[in-house]
């Protein structure tokens, strides 16, 4: 059993490791994302807030990033692209509330500055680890899937 582990990631790429690497760091910041998110951003906001979406996308992601691991399709590596780019631009359109709301110096999307301030870090930080994320996919999809002998 073990061996028939160990051969089968012996024929893998780098590449394919990225991908996988790819989908645990969407896995693991879309979490923490998400608990942030239900603990420090929700009430203290009055715009509306789609964290939710942010969520389901990087988890289908996440999900994309498995079928393209496990599958030869050709196009399923294209999926975690997608989900990724949907979830990183729902958080790129959440952090401009917040950013107006610093650049502006006044807090009418937010409920005071220090709120302002804090939200705007936690979309700028989950947005470039999602960001991160989705380059990961995007180099997969161009990128060789086995090694070459």
């Amino acid at each position: 059993m073990l061996s028939k582990i160990k051969n089968y990631f012996m024929d893998k790429s780098v590449f394919y490791f990225l991908l996988l690497g790819s989908g645990l760091l969407a896995l693991i910041s879309s979490i923490v994302f998400y608990v942030l998110d239900v603990t420090t951003i929700k009430g203290n906001i009055t715009f509306t807030d789609d964290s939710l979406m942010t969520f389901i996308f990087m988890l289908i992601g996440v999900a994309g990033c498995i079928f393209a691991a496990l599958t030869k399709f050709k196009i399923a590596p294209l999926i975690p692209v997608i989900f990724f780019a949907l979830g990183f631009s729902q958080n790129v359109v959440m952090a401009c509330f917040p950013a107006a709301d610093i650049l502006k110096g006044v807090p009418f999307f937010t409920s005071n500055m220090d709120i302002a301030n804090s939200t705007f870090r936690i979309f700028l930080i989950f947005g470039i680890l999602f960001f991160i994320s989705l380059v990961l996919s995007i180099i997969y999809c161009f990128a060789s899937r086995e090694k070459k002998r």
